[in-house]
């Protein structure tokens, strides 16, 4: 599979799931310039890379500030997230 990450548009949804098997789920993840997603429990490893904008990552309370062109991996943790300016992320969350 072949995807580029440049012209995949999430919409309305702010989210947009390019693969998902039982091992690992990819998607993209955009939002408008000040923007947030609440608190949500992963069960899961998260790989999450932003490829444009900038973003504040809140692991279990503890703020991870994230720019274009790095990435961040959680563990089984509490995520949320809020944008200033806007930001697209590519989330990979992996089983356990």
């Amino acid at each position: 599979m072949l995807f580029d990450l440049n012209k995949i548009e999430t919409g309305e949804e702010k989210t947009s799931v390019l693969v998902e098997k039982d091992e690992y789920k990819t998607r993209i993840i955009e939002l408008s310039q000040g923007e947030s997603i609440p608190d949500c429990k992963m069960n899961m490893h998260v790989l999450f890379i932003v490829l444009k904008g900038e973003v504040v990552i809140s692991l279990d309370g503890v703020e991870h500030k994230v720019s274009q062109g790095q990435a961040l991996i959680t563990e089984n943790t509490t995520v949320n997230m809020k944008t200033d300016q806007g930001v697209k992320i590519l989330g990979i969350q992996i089983q356990n």
